[in-house]
């Protein structure tokens, strides 16, 4: 969600998602002696959202390019669509 509001502030980005995973060690020490610490691991998984103004990998699976047409939402069911004049170069 935040990144569609970033993409509708600033014209032209291009965009690569990409998903993942990463253990997570957690360690609590024991209040009371005597007792041993207690240690668990988790799996996580997390998903990467790269913006960029200039191209990415177009190898990439997760690709969006940068929009060259803004869709207005007029209405109900009412769409207009209109062409952004933007330089990608710079």
């Amino acid at each position: 969600m935040v990144v569609e509001l970033i993409k509708r502030r600033i014209v032209g980005l291009h965009q690569n998602t990409t998903t993942g995973s990463t253990d997570i060690t957690d360690m609590w020490e024991p209040l009371e002696e005597g007792l041993l610490p207690l240690e668990t691991t988790r799996h996580v998984s997390m998903i990467t959202i790269t913006l960029s103004k200039k191209e990415l990998d177009k190898s990439s699976i997760g690709l969006l390019h940068a929009s060259y047409y803004q869709i207005w939402i007029c209405g109900a069911n009412t769409y207009s669509i209109s062409r952004l004049a933007y330089d990608f170069e710079g």
